[in-house]
């Protein structure tokens, strides 16, 4: 009786501690459960976020690859725009060498006509001076031709007559023909001046961008241009006033001439009448 009474016991209790068991390990299922439920919960977010976060990269990426793709199309672009920079420098640089080469030849064209011109200017001159001894030569002929008449108790005959009057004639045609040589050498010096003023202005006119390393000589040049234009100016100012001043002296000369030949044409009529 007592051993069946110990053998109960002994059951209840190995009972009791599977119960104990059975509730614990419950526990722990429950426990488990929960956690498995939460890392469910945790993986299915994580997942949302991986696929956001890779749906970013790849947005990130596609925007990359245009942005690399229009930078390498802008690099090409610059390339291209570098290429035809360096030609267009190129050929502007051998298009100023040419100006400047065509500055050079023209100034150095210049200088030569203004020589010319001033060689021209002083042979006028000295054929001016010439012309006018001439002049003075005849008006003083003249003068002493009618100073003998004057003082001659004797009366000119028909030749003195006619000879006067072959002195007035030969007088006009040699100031008619030394006037007409005078004007065409004249208007041949205005038109070379004319010609050089149009050319430096030409050259004045030219206008353009000028590279750096060409713009200091070239304006050196023009500045020359502009010397020879002002020298230009000068001279044909000195030759006008050269002009003018021939001009009156020869009509000074052709009226006291004409004034000889009247008193010489007088003193013939007078003598004849007595």
């Amino acid at each position: 009786m007592a051993k069946s009474s110990g053998l109960q016991g002994a059951m209840l209790e190995e009972q009791t501690k599977s119960y104990q068991t059975r509730r614990t390990l419950l526990s722990q299922q429950k426990q488990l459960e929960t956690d498995l439920a939460e890392s469910q919960t945790r993986y299915a977010e994580l997942e949302q976020q991986r696929a956001e976060l890779e749906e970013h990269q790849n947005t990130q990426w596609q925007t990359q690859l245009r942005e690399m793709g229009r930078m390498s199309e802008l690099i090409t672009q610059l390339k291209q725009e570098q290429m035809a920079l360096q030609d267009r420098f190129a050929r502007e640089s051998s298009n100023w060498d040419q100006e400047r080469s065509g500055l050079l030849m023209q100034c150095a064209q210049n200088d030569e006509q203004i020589r010319v011109l001033q060689r021209d200017k002083g042979a006028l001159s000295s054929q001016l001076e010439q012309e006018h001894e001439a002049w003075e030569g005849e008006r003083l002929a003249l003068q002493i031709q009618l100073n003998r008449m004057e003082s001659s108790p004797d009366a000119p005959s028909l030749d003195n007559t006619r000879l006067v009057e072959q002195l007035r004639t030969e007088a006009s045609a040699e100031l008619n023909r030394r006037r007409n040589a005078w004007e065409e050498e004249r208007r041949v010096l205005q038109a070379q001046l004319e010609r050089l003023r149009n050319e430096c202005q030409t050259l004045r006119d030219r206008g353009g961008t000028i590279p750096g390393a060409l713009e200091q000589e070239v304006q050196r040049l023009r500045q020359q241009l502009e010397l020879a234009r002002q020298e230009k100016r000068d001279l044909e100012t000195s030759m006008a006033a050269r002009d003018r001043q021939s001009e009156q002296e020869r009509s000074a000369l052709e009226t006291e001439i004409e004034q000889l030949m009247e008193r010489l044409l007088r003193l013939q009529r007078d003598r004849s009448r007595d």
